[in-house]
């Protein structure tokens, strides 16, 4: 019912834009935002190029603003940042007893998906992160390069939820066979998987054809279905969306 407002009346930007230096960067985008402890957070990927190759986009870094005052004013957090070849460009951030886990990939919508975890109240100490490596089986603190994939690629703009009624992880994707070697569909599509423990996911499945970019619905966690944000490219807009799932 608020927003942000400029000395113009205008919604105001809380994060560098494109427009801060042009010379340096196309503009900033969130990927995911959560609140921790006292603090609210969003990560943005700051894009150089999209032209990058195997479905890449280019970054000088990921990073986050954070907000101590209910989102009045935002600051960039230094402390935490990703390096442009990072894992962990884009995210999608979720809580369960007291950890945050983060699953990311590169910028773009070519990459495997990797995970890590960290306590709610070190979310600006990347020191404690914990990085999930799949052949060791175990987190391993504060080495990043020590993260395996959990899920084969491509995976774009991921969102992750757990959902208290089918009591199991559930993560929706964007897919782009243009990127697989072994394409699932013929088509860009949204896909979803779950997962009762969140390093051990389940084969993909299709949610949706057409559309991509399907951001779930945090407090629609207890329903025999998830709802979703989704975009559709021919009219360049956003869908408020539900499907009905039916989990063993």
């Amino acid at each position: 019912d608020s927003m942000l407002l400029d000395s113009e009346g205008k919604a105001r930007e809380i994060c560098a834009g494109g427009k801060t230096h042009p010379e340096v960067y196309q503009t900033s985008i969130p990927t995911s935002a959560i609140r921790a402890g006292k603090l609210d957070c969003v990560h943005y990927m700051n894009i150089r190029d999209w032209g990058g190759p195997h479905g890449r986009w280019l970054t000088n870094f990921s990073s986050l603003y954070t907000s101590k005052d209910g989102g009045s004013t935002w600051e960039r957090c230094h402390e935490v940042t990703f390096s442009p070849d990072s894992h962990f460009s884009q995210v999608a951030y979720a809580k369960r007893n007291g950890w945050v886990y983060m699953i990311g990939t590169q910028s773009g919508r070519g990459d495997a998906a990797y995970l890590a975890r960290f306590r709610e109240k070190n979310i600006l100490d990347m020191k404690s992160y914990e990085f999930w490596n799949g052949e060791r089986k175990e987190w391993v603190r504060g080495k990043e390069e020590a993260a395996t994939p959990i899920l084969r690629g491509p995976v774009g703009e991921a969102s992750l939820l757990w959902h208290k009624k089918f009591k199991r992880w559930i993560l929706t994707y964007n897919y782009d066979p243009n990127y697989d070697k072994t394409p699932i569909t013929k088509k860009s599509c949204i896909l979803y998987c779950t997962a009762e423990d969140i390093t051990e996911w389940g084969s993909p499945k299709v949610l949706y054809p057409t559309h991509y970019c399907a951001y779930l619905h945090p407090l629609k966690d207890n329903e025999d279905k998830i709802w979703f944000i989704s975009s559709k490219w021919g009219p360049y807009n956003t869908f408020l969306m539900s499907a009905d799932l039916h989990l063993e």
